[in-house]
């Protein structure tokens, strides 16, 4: 067939489709028959319940894990640290010259005023974390203060049976201090968080 005798054609079948409409109930039976098509069936809306639960699910695994990697990449909020360690005098201040003995002398007496200062702050006992039990402890305290205890204090107490010797890495601990501020004894706990 040629193309005009398409066009001729399509004429002719608009000309006899306006002439004679079709029944309305076969009309009404091919939409009813299109809508059952349609229709979506019990076995498809289990498969889109199960996709939806399924991404979910993955959804919340998702945020956990970046809650996860957000908590621990948080950087130390610290707003004082205290260095405690073992004092040991040294003879030789001889050798030292008038003005480095003055420098150390003012540095000393700077150093007990800021104890005192710390005496009037700090806590007779105080709830930790332990941070780091390696070349020393690093303990946070509840206030974010970082308490450091060098290792010759840590073996020190540990002769005198200060602390117990099984304290792990982020374990919760409370920090004893007497009246000057020195700490005392450091004890495992479970009643303390922060």
């Amino acid at each position: 067939m040629t193309e005009r005798n398409q066009d001729q054609l399509n004429q002719l079948y608009e000309q006899r489709k306006q002439q004679y409409k079709s029944p309305s109930a076969i009309k009404s039976h091919l939409l009813a028959k299109n809508k059952a098509r349609n229709k979506p069936t019990r076995s498809s809306n289990l498969i889109n319940w199960t996709f939806g639960v399924t991404a979910l699910s993955a959804l919340l695994v998702l945020f956990q894990y970046m809650q996860l990697n957000q908590h621990q990449a948080q950087p130390l909020q610290i707003t004082r640290v205290q260095v405690h360690s073992l004092h040991q005098e040294s003879n030789n201040t001889n050798n030292n010259s008038v003005s480095q003995q003055g420098k150390v002398q003012l540095a000393q007496n700077y150093a007990r005023f800021l104890k005192s200062q710390e005496l009037l702050v700090a806590h007779h006992q105080a709830a930790a974390t332990l941070l780091n039990n390696q070349d020393g402890w690093r303990l946070q305290t509840c206030d974010k203060q970082l308490v450091e205890i060098t290792q010759p204090l840590v073996e020190a107490m540990e002769a005198q049976g200060r602390f117990e010797q099984h304290l792990n890495n982020g374990q919760m601990v409370l920090i004893d201090f007497d009246q000057q501020g020195h700490i005392v004894a450091i004890n495992a706990t479970t009643k303390h968080q922060c």
